[in-house]
């Protein structure tokens, strides 16, 4: 007997999909967006991005599996490290847009620069605390520029990203939810 494959199935494989695709863009094209010596962090902006379509519970899943691919593939940090950091970006994004976040585009940039901000200063005192003091050497004046460069790029990327997020989890229930809400408060 075969399973039904429910909608929430395949929306999980969805954003699967949109995750190991952001990955692969972070892998081969990140490198070549540098400004000023700073690549985008597409992961982060992902983990963002699944806060804002999905909520909490389902940010804080997406940005642990982003940052679980970053940590595989882009870092020589202890195995984990971005996984933990982005887990806590997407829960607090998906627990802001649950609480107080209006839906629209207009408000996703904003939402990008500050959690991408948040995020780097998460992932410097998560890993100050696993004792990678290293991460910290470049000086702070290096550190600003890079999350302000990183801040600016996921607030470009904002839009685009979170419709995709949203595109794909069409069919969890959070998503659902989510998309319910708003279009009760649009209407």
């Amino acid at each position: 007997m075969v399973a039904a494959v429910t909608s929430a199935t395949v929306a999980r494989l969805r954003v699967v999909l949109v995750l190991l695709a952001g990955v692969v863009l972070q892998t081969t094209f990140g490198a070549d967006l540098r400004v000023l010596g700073v690549a985008p962090d597409l992961m982060l902006l992902l983990a963002v991005a699944g806060g804002l379509s999905c909520g909490p519970e389902a940010g804080a899943v997406i940005g642990f599996c982003a940052g679980l691919l970053a940590d595989l593939s882009l870092t020589t940090t202890p195995m984990g490290l971005f996984a933990l950091s982005w887990c806590l970006v997407g829960f607090v994004v998906g627990w802001a847009r649950t609480n107080f976040l209006p839906e629209g585009r207009p408000v996703e940039p904003l939402v990008g620069f500050v959690a991408t901000l948040g995020g780097i200063g998460v992932y410097l005192a998560v890993g100050d605390l696993a004792g990678q003091s290293s991460i910290l050497t470049m000086g702070p004046h290096w550190l600003l520029r890079v999350a302000l460069i990183e801040a600016g790029w996921n607030a470009l990327l904002a839009v685009p990203a979170a419709w995709l997020m949203r595109r794909a989890a069409r069919g969890l229930r959070s998503a659902d939810r989510l998309g319910r809400t708003d279009a009760l408060a649009s209407g």
